[in-house]
């Protein structure tokens, strides 16, 4: 039986993970000047996902700077400066470049530009941690699986969307045909404007080919997220998200996020005793709480109350 859904319903639901559609990787792996991308060996979706439950958390958690509190401001109905730090996991850098920042960001006087700069570098700072949990993982698995991006990107990618955005948007009912094409309906017109803004005037033929290429290729990896959200394959739901622990309910600051998404009360007592418990029980968990001291040990430096050897400690 084929059923009709709500297809507005749905792609609000993933709001925030339709937003980091346009950075997963393969997505875009070569622009029109044929400058090839980095190769990714983390999933973007995964790191977006990350920021959206720091961000949520971090305000509540901790007794933020008026600086930290504009940063992080996020306002799901327009654009705020905290929508910048969801895409901080796509700033290539290092310590040392994204060190020189935050001290440029600090001699610069406070106005949306600069709160926008700012929370692009505390999206890279909870970037770092997720990469620095799940990284190794991936690239151990990048080596026997070849796709672009993995699968075990792809089921973490798709245990988020569930736990975050899907659960009680898509009824159990819909067939793989249909949640596919809605994965199909995720991919931001931009991509195609992105891959125009330097058209090649000489040789447009085959920069027309390349885009038809790149849309087929997207094709793929889409369908094979619809795939992976409806009908996952047990026996790589046990190899990539059971056996690596990747994501585990019953976590306290995960049950926090999940509350406070829902629209309960957390006390702060409660969030701050989750992050600084030593004991996380799955990788994003860890990765969260990473996330979350690299913001506390920033506004510490950045308001002069620690030195940047200690921040670097702090965030190592």
């Amino acid at each position: 039986m084929t059923m009709t859904i709500d297809r507005r319903q749905f792609l609000a639901a993933l709001s925030i993970s339709a937003a980091g559609a346009a950075f997963l990787p393969g997505c875009a792996p070569q622009n029109s000047c044929g400058t090839k991308r980095r190769p990714s060996s983390s999933g973007e979706l995964t790191l977006v996902c990350l920021a959206y439950d720091a961000v949520t958390l971090a305000p509540l958690a901790f007794d933020l700077s008026t600086d930290f509190k504009n940063a992080l401001a996020a306002d799901m109905n327009a654009p705020s400066a905290g929508d910048f730090s969801h895409i901080g996991g796509l700033v290539r850098a290092s310590d040392k470049q994204m060190i020189a920042l935050l001290q440029e960001i600090a001699e610069q006087p406070g106005d949306e530009t600069r709160n926008k700069k700012l929370a692009l570098a505390l999206g890279w700072l909870i970037a770092r941690a997720g990469r620095k949990h799940l990284e190794p993982l991936y690239i151990r698995e990048a080596e026997r699986d070849r796709q672009t991006p993995p699968d075990i990107i792809i089921y973490h990618d798709a245990v988020l969307m569930r736990e975050l955005y899907g659960k009680e948007a898509l009824p159990d009912e819909v067939s793989a045909p249909e949640v596919e094409n809605l994965f199909l309906e995720m991919l931001p017109r931009m991509i195609t404007r992105t891959h125009t803004l330097t058209p090649d005037y000489e040789d447009g033929e085959r920069w027309v080919l390349r885009i038809m290429a790149w849309r087929v290729r997207t094709i793929s990896m889409l369908r094979r997220y619809g795939r992976a959200y409806h009908s996952p394959d047990p026996q790589k739901v046990h190899a990539y998200v059971v056996q690596p622990n990747f994501y585990d309910r019953s976590d306290d600051l995960l049950q926090n996020v999940r509350a406070i998404q829902h629209g309960e009360v957390v006390a702060r007592e409660e969030l701050a005793a989750a992050i600084r418990s030593s004991q996380p029980r799955c990788l994003y968990a860890g990765a969260l709480r990473g996330g979350l001291r690299a913001i506390e040990a920033a506004q510490r430096w950045f308001n002069g109350q620690s030195t940047e050897e200690r921040f670097r400690e702090a965030i190592a």
